[in-house]
Formats: structure tokens, C-alpha cells, sequence
């Protein structure tokens, strides 16, 4: 639909939802299969091709940091090139 009320923690349209809900988080269209899928199991995702390509963009929002490395073009968007021994 386009427009009306959506409840949280309703169960069968008459009963309240007994648990606890950890995230919520409302789009703007239907997803599908593979994203849920993805929302579901993924534990962190990294695009290498963004300026904050630190920044975990799963629903679990596991930021990361690095050292001694390098952003650079890679074969699909772009990649990283770790400099030393001591890069992570």
C-alpha cells in the first residue's frame, strides 16, 4: 500500500508479539528474496567502492578501521592493497 499504520510486535492481527525485537528499519520498496536473505544472515559488508569504505553498511554496523594500506582500482570498482606485514 502507499499509506496507512503500520503496528510493531502484532502477531495474527489480534495478538501482541511476546519477545523482543532488536532493529527495526522501514524502506521505501518491497525488498526482495536476496536482500532478506542478506539483512538476515550477513554479518558485515564492506563496499570497497564508497568514500567510507570503512564503514560496515549491514544492519549490524560493525565499523572497521585499518592500517598501512591503500584504496586503489581494482577489477570491479575498487580494492585494497595492504603495504606491510603489519597492515590489517
Amino acid at each position: 500500500g502507499n499509506s496507512g499504520q503500520v503496528t510493531i510486535g502484532w502477531v495474527n492481527g489480534n495478538k501482541y508479539y511476546r519477545g523482543r525485537i532488536d532493529h527495526v528499519s522501514v524502506t521505501g520498496s518491497a525488498k526482495t528474496a536476496c536482500q532478506i536473505l542478506n539483512d538476515a544472515t550477513l554479518t558485515a559488508y564492506y563496499p570497497f567502492d564508497t568514500s567510507g569504505s570503512y564503514l560496515d553498511y549491514s544492519m549490524n554496523i560493525l565499523h572497521g578501521v585499518a592500517n598501512s594500506l591503500i584504496t586503489l582500482t581494482g577489477r570491479v570498482n575498487q580494492g585494497y592493497s595492504f603495504q606491510n606485514t603489519l597492515s590489517y
